[in-house]
């Protein structure tokens, strides 16, 4: 079926194994309540390629690979669909995912689920349900767009992911229980390959392998996104991981009953935790390895397991510059440059602070009721 025009459907169940194609710009697929029933997990229920000012809505999407994929596009909306029981991973055991895959439409190990987006500018994905697939939302190089009030809980590989995807807002969003055995970098929300200058915003993360997982070494970064009032706690890893990225901004987010609150290894350059609540955690509230010129201010880091805050380098160059030329670091062997100021560090079990081999720091006005620890070289 390809439409061409305005098109409402009327309620009912549509045994679509091929979907709907729409063919024109200025379209509005209305699908009314009505459900789009695939065949076997192959192929795509709402398929939109090449086309501008397109609105899909209202429908019932399972059974295909995607429920709803668009590429090359702009000023599109994607919004009150259901787009659960799309494709998972249901191999037992469930293989490691691939933070960095790219958009191969042919990858049943990473892709597949609720809603795939390619190539799009200005997008708006509002009021949609993304559940019990291998992914929620996969955005690949989308930008200036808005993905906000969307469930997409109950995924087994990510709730919601960006690749190469800039600039956009990811706002008021509920990607929970985004999980599989073992982990295996699953996420509520990954953002890999140079997603810069995003804002996620009052999402709730709750329960995922991780909550938030921002960057990886094997391919470039991602930088300066501001992390604001999301809730990545009881994670199975971290509440929240940045890795090997700089200027990120982690402000007033509830890190709680995770294994770690906040994982920042090799992360440099301007990254702020200010204002988070880091509470219970199995390990440490934050931990840092080899990371420079980082800003710990205002948190409340209380009753974790490990340390409060764990600053540390062995001292080795794990990542030369020449090897990994994407990731920028300044020096990929020291810990140095924090500053460390008007946090609040109490009960944690390990004590306070621990610094390894961490050099040129400023540490002040911080209310601790732990031991303050500089471990050997600190």
């Amino acid at each position: 079926m390809v439409v061409r025009a305005d098109t409402t459907f009327a309620p009912g169940v549509y045994r679509l194994p091929n979907g709907v194609t729409i063919g024109a710009s200025g379209v509005t697929l209305d699908l009314n309540g009505a459900t789009l029933a695939g065949a076997g997990y192959e192929g795509f229920g709402i398929t939109c390629i090449g086309q501008d000012r397109v609105t899909i809505r209202g429908g019932i999407v399972r059974g295909y690979f995607y429920g709803v994929r668009v590429e090359r596009g702009s000023d599109l909306r994607i919004e009150d669909n259901d787009l659960s029981y799309n494709w998972a991973d249901e191999r037992e055991p469930l293989p490691f995912l691939d933070i960095n895959a790219g958009p191969d439409l042919g990858d049943r190990r990473n892709l597949g689920g609720g809603l795939i987006l390619r190539d799009v500018r200005r997008a708006t994905v509002a009021g949609n349900t993304m559940r019990y697939g291998e992914n929620g939302i996969d955005l690949y190089f989308v930008t200036a767009s808005r993905v906000c009030g969307n469930v997409a809980s109950d995924n087994i590989g990510w709730g919601i992911h960006l690749h190469r995807s800039s600039d956009n807002v990811i706002d008021f969003n509920v990607a929970e229980r985004c999980t599989r055995p073992g982990l295996l970098d699953s996420a509520g929300v990954l953002a890999v390959m140079g997603s810069d200058w995003n804002a996620f915003v009052g999402n709730s993360l709750r329960g995922g392998g991780d909550g938030l997982f921002i960057g990886n070494e094997h391919g470039c970064p991602s930088n300066d996104n501001v992390v604001l009032w999301n809730d990545g706690s009881a994670a199975g890893a971290n509440a929240f991981e940045a890795t090997f990225s700089r200027g990120n901004l982690f402000l007033c987010n509830a890190a709680e009953a995770s294994r770690y609150g906040f994982w920042l290894g090799y992360s440099h350059s301007g990254n702020v935790l200010s204002g988070n609540r880091i509470w219970g955690n199995r390990a440490s509230g934050i931990e840092i390895e080899h990371g420079q010129s980082n800003v710990i201010e205002g948190n409340e880091i209380s009753g974790n397991g490990g340390h409060g805050i764990v600053l540390r380098t062995d001292g080795a160059v794990h990542f030369p510059r020449a090897a990994f030329p994407c990731l920028g670091l300044p020096d990929p062997a020291a810990s140095r440059g924090y500053i460390i100021r008007d946090n609040v560090l109490a009960g944690n079990r390990g004590g306070g602070i621990e610094l390894i081999h961490t050099t040129d720091s400023t540490i002040v006005d911080n209310l601790i009721a732990d031991e303050a620890t500089a471990g050997e070289g600190g």
